[in-house]
């Protein structure tokens, strides 16, 4: 049998080793030598494979079990003999069964539909048993519980809660680590869980930063079956119901080194400095937690970037603009989206697109309101995750450098400003709500810019006075999503219309462009 280049980690048993002979000089092969502590877990595992095997074969005898528990009472028999230990004959097996549980007289314990024997891996498929469901069972017959996990809900606390007061109330004790950083844990949670008898909390109260991003359910057994679930569920009704969340659920029964390895380092948390005792009785610690769990405070907020990726739709609108300029050669676009979908964040991703090919690119965004422009500001630098991009230039804001601009048109047109820049200045320009751009101030603008890109946004392209903004970008419309589209596909809240009676007759009113004449109607409605 051929070997195949790589890492091992395996016992050179007759097969492998006559392959390993038959190797070509020019491969080179390395060993380890077995030392007498590592032989024991060595040879153990490696028996432990070779035995299942063996009785494999016998599965097909009719009285399969009482042959296999013949089978391993003669080995064990065996090796009592060859290692001169008849205390071994002690493992003998006496029956056909498992143990799976000693209840008390009064109560029966829940027992898990997973092993509390082997490891198990929990995905977050449909087939397998809930995590919350799980972990109830497993408090049931836990004589002591510890919880290691860097943000707690009440949503997902409340699922579990009834066990753990059952649990504590018991005499059994709880034990909590968990965090206040971003303000995701909730303050009624830990308020709950630290009123539990026999539970302790600690919480790191650093806000900033944090150094917890463990997820861990310990329970302890003194029959020696401890099991701990590992991975990735915070305690939220998400994580711990149908979330996509991956957990492994560990035995001490087959791993003991990792749950060793567990109760060590929770001890040395627990310990820790940067773990504070928290005590619901004390008004000093109710404050605060409450402070820390509180993202408004008294200094600004740096905004804490995560790696954001657009909705589907939102991604065929950039697909979209994609085709427009590659395949059409339509440099100057116009996106339609119902208010609420994410005009802006589309405008952001499509210049991330842009500024990764031009590193170099000059950006204008134009809007009419403060509020839009510092709003969209943040989107881009969300986005691009740099919270230095681009400059205001809008009421009592002045920009430090004119390479990535956030305007306002009242801005650049006093004086027309904008003229003050080349026509070919700006690499890419977004104007928001384009719908005014039929108006002086914007037509000029847009008549005097010629940008490399430009795209319009706007969720009302049609203008009473029945002025065609699409003139502006060769006469079409990119990308859209109207609004009964966007309530269709769930992106938006549904709305009702109610009508009122009216029988003021209009007919003799003076329509003028797009609309009734004012002046007459103050005069009808007097």
């Amino acid at each position: 049998m051929a070997v195949k280049k790589g890492l091992y980690e395996k016992v050179i048993n007759k097969t492998l080793s006559s392959s390993l002979a038959e190797e070509k000089a020019e491969l080179m092969i390395e060993k380890e030598k077995i030392d007498k502590v590592q032989g024991r877990k060595v040879f153990a595992s490696y028996l432990a494979t070779v035995i299942e095997q063996g009785l494999k074969y016998l599965e097909s005898d009719p009285e399969a079990v009482e042959s296999q528990i013949g089978l391993v009472n003669r080995m064990i028999k065996r090796l009592a003999s060859d290692v001169q230990d008849e205390e071994l004959q002690e493992f003998l097996v006496q029956e056909d069964q498992l143990l799976r549980a000693i209840h008390e007289t009064e109560k029966k314990y829940k027992v898990p539909l997973t092993s509390v024997a082997y490891t198990s891996l929990f995905t977050g498929a449909k087939s397998e048993p809930r995590i919350y469901s799980e972990l109830i069972k497993e408090i049931s017959s836990a004589d002591r519980i510890d919880f290691l996990i860097s943000f707690i809900r009440f949503s997902g606390l409340r699922l579990i809660l009834p066990s753990l007061k059952e649990h504590t109330q018991s005499g059994k004790p709880l034990r909590v680590i968990t965090t206040s950083y971003m303000g995701a844990t909730d303050y009624k949670a830990v308020e709950a869980l630290a009123k539990l008898p026999n539970t302790q909390v600690r919480i790191s109260y650093d806000t900033k930063r944090t150094r917890l991003h463990a997820k861990a359910y310990y329970f302890h057994r003194e029959t020696g079956f401890s099991t701990a679930y590992i991975g990735s569920s915070n305690m939220s009704r998400a994580a711990l119901t149908d979330g996509l969340e991956w957990n492994l659920k560990i035995s001490e029964h087959t791993s003991p080194d990792v749950l060793e390895k567990y109760r060590a380092t929770f001890e040395t948390y627990w310990n820790s400095k940067d773990f504070a005792v928290f005590d619901p009785t004390i008004d000093l610690d109710r404050k605060r937690l409450k402070k820390s769990l509180t993202y408004d405070q008294d200094e600004p907020e740096v905004p804490t970037y995560f790696d954001i990726r657009p909705y589907n739709y939102q991604q065929q609108i950039l697909d979209q603009l994609q085709v427009e300029r590659e395949v059409h050669n339509s440099r100057r676009n116009l996106v339609v989206a119902a208010t609420g979908t994410g005009k802006t964040v589309v405008a952001a991703f499509d210049f991330k697109r842009y500024y990764a090919q031009n590193p170099n690119c000059k950006l204008l965004f134009v809007a009419h309101r403060q509020e839009i422009l510092q709003q969209s500001a943040d989107t881009f630098r969300g986005i691009l995750r740099d919270n230095n991009f681009g400059d205001l230039w809008v009421g009592e804001h002045r920009p430090t450098e004119n390479k990535h601009l956030f305007a306002s048109i009242q801005t650049l047109s006093v004086g027309e400003k904008f003229r003050q820049f080349a026509p070919d200045y700006f690499d890419f320009i977004i104007v928001d709500e384009t719908h005014h751009a039929s108006a002086t101030t914007y037509d000029k603008l847009l008549e005097y810019f010629m940008p490399d890109l430009l795209l319009g946004l706007t969720a009302t392209p049609e203008r009473l006075d029945g002025e065609d903004i699409t003139k502006y970008f060769n006469h079409r419309i990119a990308s859209e999503i109207r609004l009964t589209e966007a309530i269709d596909r769930g992106l938006l809240c549904p709305f009702h219309y109610f009508g009122v009676s009216d029988d003021v007759d209009l007919a003799d009113i003076r329509w003028s462009r797009g609309g009734y004449d004012v002046s007459e109607l103050n005069s009808l409605f007097k």
